[in-house]
C-alpha cells in the first residue's frame, strides 16, 4: 500500500522524525508488508505506536520490521 509520506528506515533516529498526529502506518521486511495499523488519538500518535513496535512492547509479530510509511488521518 502506498503511503503520501514514502518509506522510511525503521530504526529510532527515524521515528523520532514521525508525526506524533492520528494517522495510518505500515511496518514492511523489506518489500513485504508485515503490519498495517492505526494510531487514533491524542495520546496514541503515529510516532507512540512505532516506537512501541521498534521497543518490542507491541508483540514480535513486527520485530523483523526494517521500513516504516505513515500517513496522518482524521478518522
Amino acid at each position: 500500500m502506498p503511503f503520501g509520506g514514502g518509506r522510511y528506515r525503521f530504526t529510532r533516529s527515524m521515528v523520532e522524525g514521525a508525526p506524533a498526529d492520528p494517522g495510518v502506518y505500515a511496518l514492511w521486511e523489506n518489500d513485504e508488508l508485515i503490519y498495517y495499523g492505526r494510531a487514533s488519538s491524542s495520546s496514541i500518535t503515529i510516532q507512540f505506536a512505532l516506537f512501541e513496535h521498534l521497543s518490542g512492547r507491541a508483540g514480535p509479530c513486527t520485530e523483523r520490521a526494517t521500513h516504516y510509511g505513515w500517513e496522518i488521518t482524521l478518522d
